[in-house]
C-alpha cells in the first residue's frame, strides 16, 4: 500500500495496457502510478478544485480528468502537461468517459447535464438533459451509454451519429434535386412554380434572380418581335398577382418575411413595394390577419416605406435643378439666335439701328443670365439645406424709415440705402421742429 494523495482518493482507473494506474484526489491532483509496482511516475497539476474522475484514452497516450472547478482537462502522459481545457458545465464535473474510437469523450456534471466533447477542438458537440439531478456515474460500451443520477433514474443512451449523418446526406441530396427542379421549371417557362419552390426552400436571392431573368427575357423577345423575328411562344405569361393570391399558410408567412427583408434594403425596396401592392390588393384581410406576427411586420414595413418615400421625394426635388438649367439655357440660346440673325442681315438694317438692336440683345442676354444664375443659386441653396430665401439687412434710424437691403448686394446700394434713411430722418426732425 502507498499513500497516493494527501486527501481522499476519489477515483482510480487502470490503463488499457494494464501497466499504468491513474488516481484522482481531493487534493486537486491526478497522479500516475506504475502497475503493479505502485511507483509514482508523475502528477498532473492544474485543477483548482478536487478531481472527481479520470479516464484513459483507448487509442492515444492521453488521460482525461473531471474536476469540481467545472472543467475537464486532457493531459499528455509523456510529460504530464495539460493539452486542453474543456469548459461548459455550470457546476462540478463529476464523471468523464471516452468513446470507443477515442476522438470524443463524455462528461457528466452536478448541473444534471451530459456533454459530448471533441478532443481536437475542445468544442461541445452535443448536450443531453434527461436527468434532473446530479449525474454521478456514466459508462460506455460500444455505441451504448448508461448514466445514473441523483434523481434515481438510470438512462440508456444509443449513439445515433450514423443515422444523423445519413439524414444530413439525404437532406442535401433532396436539396440538390429541388435545385435542379427549379432550373427545369424556369426552362419550361413555369415561373410561378419555380418561385413557389424557391420560396419553400427559403431562397429570396434565387427568387429575385428568377424574376430578373424572366424580365430580361421578355424585353429581349419584345425587341426581337419589333425587329421582325418570330416569337418562339414557349414561355407562359407570368401573373404575379395571381401567384401572390395562390400562396397559403406557411408559404404566405415566408413570403411576408421575405418582403420585410427586401423592404429594408434600398436596392430591393422597389420590388418589395410592388409585391406589397399585390399582397394588399389580391389577398383578403382575413388571410393577412392570420399571418403570425403581422402587426409587428406591418410596423416594420411602414417604417422603412416612409424612409423610402422621403428619399424619393428628396431625389425628386433635386431633379428640379435640371429643369431650371434647361430652361435658362433655352432662353439664352433663343436670344443668341436673335443676335446672330441681326449680325447676318446688315443690308436690311441701318448701321445705327443694327448697333442699337445688338446692344439691346446683349443687355437682355446679360440680364437673363443674371436671373438664371440667381435662380440657380437659390435652387442649390434649397437642395443643400439652405433656407431658400435671402435674408434682409435692415438699415433704420427711426420707426418710420427703413430700407431692406438683400444679402450679397454691393456696398454702393448699401450706402445709398443709408443715405436715403438719413435724409428721411432729417426730414422728420425738420417737421418736428416746425
Amino acid at each position: 500500500a502507498v499513500i497516493a494523495h494527501t486527501k481522499d482518493v476519489n477515483d482510480v482507473v487502470v490503463a488499457p495496457n494494464d501497466k499504468v494506474v491513474a488516481s484522482a484526489g481531493h487534493d486537486k491532483l491526478v497522479r500516475i502510478w506504475s502497475f503493479p509496482e505502485g511507483k509514482l511516475m508523475g502528477e498532473c497539476k492544474g485543477h483548482k478544485r478536487p478531481v472527481w474522475s479520470v479516464a484513459f484514452s483507448p487509442v492515444d497516450q492521453v488521460i482525461a480528468s473531471a474536476s469540481g472547478d467545472g472543467t475537464a482537462r486532457l493531459w499528455n502522459l509523456s510529460d504530464f502537461s495539460a493539452i486542453r481545457v474543456f469548459q461548459g458545465h455550470t457546476g462540478a464535473v463529476l464523471r468523464v468517459c471516452f468513446l470507443a474510437h477515442g476522438m470524443q469523450f463524455m462528461t457528466s456534471g452536478a448541473d444534471g447535464l451530459l456533454k459530448l466533447w471533441q478532443l481536437r477542438t475542445a468544442d461541445c458537440a452535443a448536450t443531453f438533459d434527461e436527468h434532473t439531478g446530479k449525474v454521478w456515474c456514466i459508462d460506455i460500451v460500444g455505441d451504448t451509454m448508461v448514466s445514473g443520477a441523483a434523481d434515481s433514474k438510470l438512462c440508456v443512451w444509443r449513439d445515433a451519429t450514423s443515422e444523423q449523418t445519413k439524414e444530413r446526406h439525404d437532406a442535401m441530396a433532396e436539396l440538390k434535386v429541388k435545385d435542379t427542379k427549379i432550373g427545369l421549371l424556369v426552362q419550361e417557362g413555369r415561373i410561378e412554380d419555380a418561385l413557389t419552390l424557391a420560396l419553400e426552400l427559403d431562397r429570396p436571392g434565387q427568387m429575385r434572380q428568377i424574376l430578373s431573368n424572366y424580365t430580361m427575357d421578355v424585353v429581349a423577345q419584345r425587341l426581337d418581335k419589333e425587329d421582325g423575328a418570330k416569337d418562339p411562344g414557349t414561355r407562359k405569361e407570368l401573373d404575379l398577382r395571381r401567384w401572390v393570391g395562390s400562396l397559403q399558410g406557411k408559404q404566405l408567412e415566408q413570403f411576408v418575411a421575405v418582403l420585410e427583408q427586401w423592404n429594408s434594403n434600398r436596392r430591393m425596396s422597389p420590388l418589395a413595394q410592388m409585391f406589397l401592392g399585390f399582397v394588399l390588393t389580391a389577398l383578403p384581410a382575413e388571410k393577412l390577419t392570420a399571418v403570425e406576427g403581422m402587426n409587428a411586420t406591418c410596423e416594420g414595413l411602414l417604417s422603412y416605406s416612409l424612409r423610402h418615400q422621403a428619399r424619393i421625394d428628396a431625389l425628386l426635388q433635386k431633379t428640379f435643378v435640371f429643369d431650371l438649367v434647361l430652361q435658362s439655357s433655352g432662353m439664352g440660346l433663343s436670344l443668341m439666335d436673335e443676335f446672330q440673325a441681326g449680325e447676318k442681315g446688315p443690308s436690311a438694317l441701318g448701321a445705327g439701328a443694327m448697333g442699337h438692336d445688338a446692344s439691346g440683345v446683349a443687355a437682355a442676354m446679360q440680364a437673363t443670365h443674371r436671373r438664371a444664375e440667381d435662380a440657380l443659386r437659390q435652387t442649390m441653396e434649397v437642395l443643400h439645406g439652405g433656407e431658400g430665401e435671402k435674408e434682409a439687412e435692415i438699415a433704420s434710424d427711426s420707426d418710420d424709415n427703413f430700407v431692406a437691403v438683400p444679402r450679397g448686394a454691393g456696398e454702393e446700394p448699401k450706402a445709398r440705402a443709408r443715405a436715403a434713411a438719413g435724409a428721411g430722418s432729417r426730414e422728420k426732425r425738420a417737421r418736428t421742429a416746425a
